[in-house]
C-alpha cells in the first residue's frame, strides 16, 4: 500500500544511505503505525520499506556482530518502549524495555520515551518522568537513572527529550519541568556513577543535544535558545535575543554549527552572535527542518514533508515517491 507521509524521525547511516521514520497520511496523529524507509543513493531502485506496528520516537544504528562485512543493525524505538532491530544478517528482532510506557504489558506508568541514542558501545534511552536505560545486550534493558527517576503519578513531571554524550561517563540528558512561567529548562550530567545537575542559564524547554567532544557541548530549545559549554566550565547563552524559533535538531559540520527549526534550515554565526538562514539556492527552501544528520562529509536535513542534503558544494533536495513534488 502507498500513501503520503509525513517524516518524523531520521538517521544518517552513510553520506549516501538513511534510514527514516514516516507517519502515514490520513491516521490520527501518533497512532500505532510507521513506515520506515530505507533510501539507498547508489542503488537505481532507492526505496525500501517496511511497517512496524507502533509510533516510532527514534532511529540508531548498532555494528552487526555477525556480519563479516562490518554491517549495522537499525534500530527503531517507539515511544512505549518497543525496539525493532534489522539487519542483514537475521529476521527482525523486538525487544521491549520493560517499565517503559504507559500501555505495555510490563509499563509502570512513568509515561513516553523520547529519545535513542547510541553512546559508546551501548543503546541509552530516555524520556517522561526522568526514565533513562541502558541496553547492556539482546533483550536486557535496565534502569540508569537514580536520582532523576520520579514517581509515576508525579504532578510535575521531568521530560527528558535528549541523550548523547562523548562517552558512557561522560552524558548529558536535556529536557525541562513545568514552572510557574512555563517549561523551565533542565540539563544533567552522568559521570560514569551519578547523575547531577548542571547549572544553565534560565530558558524554557529544551529539545536537543549535540556533543562535539568532552569540552564542548550544544543544546537547543524554544525561544531559540542556544547554549554552548560542557558540565566543569559552565554553559553559555548564545541566544538572540526575541527569538520565535523553535529549534528541534542541531549537528557540526565542517565546524559549522547548523540548526534545524519550524522556520526551515539555519547555521549559527560566531562572528555576528546570531543565527542566520542557510541559502541552499534550492528552488523551493527547506521551510521546517526537524532532524540532521551527518557522514562521510555529507550534511542531511529532513522535515516533515522534506528531504535535503549538502555534499560540500551543492545542496540536492529528494523527492520521496509517495508525495507531492515540493
Amino acid at each position: 500500500m502507498s500513501a503520503e507521509v509525513e517524516f518524523t524521525a531520521a538517521l544518517v547511516i552513510a553520506g549516501d544511505y538513511v534510514y527514516i521514520a514516516a507517519a502515514l497520511a490520513g491516521l490520527p496523529a501518533y497512532s500505532p503505525h510507521t513506515r520506515l524507509f530505507l533510501y539507498d543513493g547508489q542503488s537505481q531502485q532507492p526505496w525500501t520499506k517496511h511497517d512496524v506496528s507502533f509510533w516510532t520516537i527514534g532511529l540508531e544504528k548498532i555494528p552487526d556482530e555477525s556480519d563479516d562485512e562490518g554491517g549495522w543493525i537499525l534500530c527503531a524505538l517507539s515511544e512505549e518502549g518497543d525496539v525493532e532491530l534489522m539487519s542483514a544478517t537475521a529476521d527482525p528482532a523486538l525487544e521491549r524495555i520493560p517499565d517503559a510506557g504507559l500501555r505495555g504489558p510490563t509499563s509502570k506508568g512513568y509515561g513516553y520515551l523520547l529519545s535513542l541514542r547510541r553512546i559508546g558501545g551501548h543503546l541509552h534511552a530516555c524520556g517522561s518522568a526522568g526514565q533513562v536505560y541502558k541496553r547492556l545486550g539482546p533483550g536486557r534493558w535496565v534502569h540508569m537513572d537514580a536520582g532523576l527517576l520520579q514517581a509515576p503519578n508525579v504532578k510535575a513531571r521531568l521530560l527528558l527529550q535528549d541523550i548523547n554524550g562523548a562517552a558512557e561517563d561522560d552524558i548529558y540528558v536535556v529536557g525541562d519541568i513545568p514552572g510557574p512561567g512555563g517549561p523551565e529548562g533542565r540539563l544533567f550530567h552522568w559521570n560514569g556513577s551519578a547523575w547531577r545537575p548542571v547549572d544553565i542559564p534560565s530558558v524554557g524547554a529544551l529539545n536537543a543535544l549535540h556533543v562535539e567532544d568532552r569540552d564542548r557541548v550544544w543544546v537547543c530549545g524554544a525561544r531559540g535558545t542556544i547554549l554552548r559549554g560542557n558540565h566543569r566550565d559552565g554553559f553559555d547563552d548564545l541566544t538572540t535575543p526575541g527569538s520565535r524559533q523553535l529549534f528541534h535538531a542541531m549537528t557540526v559540520h565542517d565546524g559549522v554549527l547548523y540548526l534545524g527549526s519550524n522556520f526551515g534550515l539555519f547555521q549559527y554565526d560566531p562572528q555576528r552572535g546570531r543565527v542566520a538562514r542557510v541559502r541552499t539556492g534550492l528552488e523551493v527552501e527547506p521551510s521546517y527542518v526537524s532532524t540532521l544528520g551527518q557522514a562521510d562529509g555529507v550534511l542531511w536535513g529532513v522535515g516533515p514533508k522534506d528531504i535535503v542534503y549538502f555534499d560540500r558544494r551543492t545542496w540536492t533536495r529528494v523527492q520521496h515517491p509517495d508525495n507531492p513534488k515540493i
